[in-house]
């Protein structure tokens, strides 16, 4: 601290003497006689209102980045993701792209090593492997909270697949339709009747035997066979020599019959 501008306790008690020795003095002496006040001055109209107090805008709020990959649908996914994000400006979907080749050997390894995808494209069979492992996020809540897209919305049964232990897993992005092609005269022939919409799975597999045919170890007639309906068109002969086939896609003549 400076010397010449500190102030000692003698010099402030000095100085609180003095102060109150004038206050008495004054008291003491006769009061002159007041004169008369003056009018108040009209206050100024043209005195400037006061200003609001300044408000601070809320800091933006930090957008949730989730990061999202698949496999096929080439450019199908990088024309969804932008429009979501467009509508959804609060959220920002980061999509990177994978191949089919190889992508389930990478998603193990990026699960394993925590640096996996927030969402990621799975085939029901893995999707039910993960699952029992505790791999994969229960969001049953988050579809029961969903009135956008409402669990009642979807086909009977496809959430249901989805599930582990009662727990949601994921949902389906698509599906598709399958339906049985049957060759009535090769079920004619082996006299077995044809199938139903009652027919169960372990009717189908023993109708699937009985049609087979070998000779030897060479098999001349297959009891069935899965074949995808765009192989159709290229392979129209395909069930000749199959009694029956399951079929996934779209039909050519859903409401027609084949010849085969």
């Amino acid at each position: 601290m400076n010397p010449k501008k500190s102030l000692s306790r003698r010099q402030f008690l000095v100085g609180v003497q003095a102060a109150a020795v004038t206050a008495v003095l004054a008291s003491c002496a006769p009061q002159p006689t007041p004169a008369p006040a003056a009018a108040p001055k009209p206050a100024a109209t043209d005195a400037a209102a006061p200003k609001p107090a300044a408000t601070t805008a809320p800091a933006p709020k930090a957008k949730q980045i989730v990061r999202f990959t698949m496999f096929g649908h080439p450019n199908m996914v990088e024309q969804m993701v932008p429009l979501f994000n467009m509508k959804n400006p609060d959220v920002e979907v980061q999509f990177e792209r994978s191949e089919s080749q190889g992508y389930y050997e990478k998603l193990p390894a990026a699960i394993a090593g925590g640096g996996a995808w927030d969402v990621f494209r799975l085939g029901l069979d893995w999707g039910q492997q993960y699952g029992g492992k505790n791999a994969l996020a229960d969001i049953t809540d988050l579809v029961k909270a969903d009135t956008k897209y409402p669990a009642s919305g979807y086909v009977d049964g496809l959430l249901d697949a989805w599930k582990v232990a009662e727990k949601q897993i994921g949902i389906p992005g698509w599906t598709n339709n399958f339906w049985l092609y049957y060759n009535k005269k090769l079920f004619d022939e082996a006299g077995i009747a044809y199938p139903t919409t009652k027919t169960t799975w372990d009717e189908y597999v023993e109708m699937t035997k009985k049609l087979t045919k070998r000779d030897g170890n060479t098999i001349t007639q297959y009891g069935a066979a899965a074949i995808r309906s765009h192989n159709m068109a290229r392979r129209p002969g395909a069930l000749r020599s199959r009694a029956a086939g399951w079929m996934s896609g779209t039909p050519a003549r859903p409401s027609g019959t084949m010849t085969i």
